[in-house]
């Protein structure tokens, strides 16, 4: 279901266009939404739960065979981690991708939320022997915390974790106070305190998943970043590789509960495998391709998945003896025009052919502006994909950044199949990419601190350059009329080298997101900060000033794309705000208005015009893309 957009796939899937009426924007897409949250199920009852990223939850009573929306209170609907009280199907609590935690005691018909109203959760778990004990895992920041009030309230409980991203958590049920967390940066970590401490565990730096053997606790599955699963048969004090997958980037694990000897794991574009004798020896269940995020046992032995893009499945007959899913919940996943868009890059010499970059929606894309999407994330091994750079000397050729561990891609058929480049650490996120169109060296800039790489032979070897100036790149940017000159945003401020990356020098202070060069005047430089709206430059990048009249500041501009210079007229700008929508400015960034007519989120990442005809804009957010075909106005 990749690569190539058929007739009979378009008819499958959702046609989102905007029409000439209407809001000035409309939502096209994609769907379905990620399913990254693990299925909760209750199978003596019946009781199945769903959180998709974009379109918050859906509940089912009769086994997963009917659902029905219950978001009655959620004010964010990007649900990104679930758990379900193993005594109390009625008793559920959810984590957002940046609005907190919620929590439900009458089995969805009210959410309210709890102590904790912000943070990016990844993770939530409760302990099945106390489930008054619940555990969240965060994206950097706070790392893990605990409640003991059923989810009510929560406090830090990571001591002994250093500050990166926790993507499992796994209390064992047998051994009171042991619990295990997985992070992708830190490796794994045991705790026999109940989370008051934590210790690591010898295991490589990128841990998806962890998962017990409900027989024996002293048996513990981890899934890793490309060498398939580990398995420890003495609680964590050593692992040792017991076999793969056909894709060894393994995101999630789960044990069948009525023959331990079985195990799941859920793949990074391979679906998902099984394996019957512990996982010494895998094959593929039915979905078989794709990017399957979340795994998990009913205790019956029924298998349910989600994945990035083709919506959730279960194993219906509770032997699961034929490894046959098949879909639930499909129209209601497929109506929900929903995915975390972090970034929109529109191919230079095609511009309906869209590539989006997004959180735990793998990579996906368009042949037809927006109007149906694919995944065309073929040999693309990671949940999350960052911004593509076309090289402009060689047409069909892409490059793409990725999550933690997953480094930088590239493709040379246009984007629809990747093979993996190593680049710095065992754990680097590469954030930005850029293609010097005068040499042809490609750069990268590695988000986990590791600064800005460049590479002179297509990405087969690259060396640091920003000699430790740069440890957050944000943006790669070159001048198109100017050999060696570039610039590049980061959190350390935004930096300019004449000399294609040899030497830097800031040109501004402060944190930025994006730096944007007018294509018609080079001497006019943009930069999307943080914290300071939009400074300009007229000066070739030698100087910035703010330009915000009308632009509300308060917010940073949008992280996943920068300013758009219509090329017919570079009066006309536009930029997005993390929490304010999209502005527009008709006399070069002197003044600002907002144009967010027909937007239902405010919070916007990326941003894309159309250079064939500059009315024809995109805008991103946690909930998907938004497209319009009057300028927004």
């Amino acid at each position: 279901m990749k690569l190539m957009l058929s007739s009979v796939l378009i008819a499958s899937l959702a046609v989102a266009s905007p029409s000439a009426a209407g809001p000035a924007w409309q939502s096209i897409g994609p769907s379905p939404p990620a399913v990254e949250a693990p299925i909760a199920v209750h199978a003596t009852s019946g009781t199945v739960y769903i959180g998709s990223f974009g379109g918050g939850v859906l509940k089912s009573t009769d086994g997963g065979a009917t659902f029905a929306a219950a978001n009655a209170g959620l004010t964010n609907l990007a649900i990104a981690a679930m758990a379900m009280n193993p005594a109390d199907p009625d008793h559920v609590v959810v984590g957002t991708f940046g609005g907190g935690i919620f929590l439900t005691v009458d089995g969805g018909q009210s959410w309210s939320i709890t102590a904790e109203r912000t943070g990016a959760v990844t993770f939530i778990a409760v302990d099945p022997a106390n489930p008054q004990t619940w555990f969240a895992g965060y994206m950097g920041g706070a790392t893990l915390k605990k409640s003991l009030d059923g989810g009510r309230t929560w406090l830090t409980s990571a001591t002994g974790i250093p500050s990166t991203s926790v993507w499992s958590i796994v209390p064992d049920p047998r051994n009171p106070g042991v619990v295990y967390a997985a992070t992708a940066g830190a490796g794994a970590f045991k705790s026999t305190t109940g989370g008051a401490s934590w210790t690591p565990m010898p295991i490589q730096p990128v841990v998806w998943s962890l998962a017990l053997d409900p027989s024996d606790s002293s048996v513990l599955y981890a899934g890793v970043n490309g060498d398939g699963v580990f398995k420890s048969i003495d609680a964590g004090a050593t692992f040792a590789r017991v076999g793969s997958p056909e894709v060894g980037v393994v995101l999630s694990l789960a044990v069948d509960p009525t023959d331990p000897r079985q195990v799941y794991a859920a793949t990074a574009s391979g679906g998902v495998a099984f394996s019957k004798d512990g996982g010494a020896k895998w094959k593929k269940t039915s979905l078989g391709d794709g990017i399957a995020i979340a795994v998990t046992m009913a205790g019956d032995g029924r298998v349910f998945v989600g994945t990035t893009f083709q919506g959730a499945f279960a194993s219906m007959d509770t032997g699961n003896s034929d490894r046959v899913l098949r879909e639930i919940a499909g129209p209601e996943l497929r109506a929900i025009n929903a995915h975390n868009v972090i970034n929109i890059v529109l191919d230079p010499r095609d511009p309906q052919h869209i590539l989006l970059g997004t959180n735990d929606g793998g990579l996906l894309g368009s042949v037809d502006g927006g109007q149906h999407w694919i995944d065309v994330g073929n040999g693309f091994l990671s949940r999350s994909s960052r911004r593509a750079a076309y090289d402009p000397n060689n047409p069909g050729r892409v490059y793409a950044g990725s999550f933690n561990g997953g480094g930088l891609y590239r493709s040379d058929d246009n984007g629809f199949t990747w093979t993996r480049h190593p680049i710095g650490s065992p754990i680097a996120y590469v954030w930005s990419t850029g293609v010097d169109p005068f040499s042809g060296a490609v750069y990268a800039g590695i988000q986990t601190g590791e600064g800005l790489w460049r590479s002179t032979d297509d990405a087969a070897t690259f060396a640091r350059v920003d000699r430790g100036l740069i440890n957050v790149p944000r943006d790669i940017v070159f001048d198109a009329s100017t050999a060696g000159k570039m610039f590049v945003a980061s959190i350390q401020g935004l930096f300019r080298s004449l000399d294609g990356g040899t030497t830097f020098v800031r040109v501004a202070a402060g944190a930025f997101n994006t730096v944007t060069i007018d294509p018609t005047n080079p001497s006019v430089v943009y930069g999307g900060s943080q914290t300071a709206g939009v400074l300009k430059s007229v000066n070739g990048g030698a100087s910035f000033a703010p330009s915000n009249a009308g632009l509300v500041t308060t917010f940073a501009t949008g992280r996943g794309n920068g300013v758009a210079v219509d090329p017919t007229n570079s009066a006309t700008l536009y930029v997005t705000t993390e929490g304010a929508g999209v502005f527009k400015s008709l006399d070069a960034g002197a003044t600002w208005f907002a144009i967010n007519d027909g937007l239902t989120d405010l919070r916007l990442f990326g941003l894309a015009l159309d250079p064939t005809n500059p009315s024809v804009l995109y805008v991103s957010s946690s909930y998907g893309v938004f497209k319009t075909m009057t300028g927004g106005q």
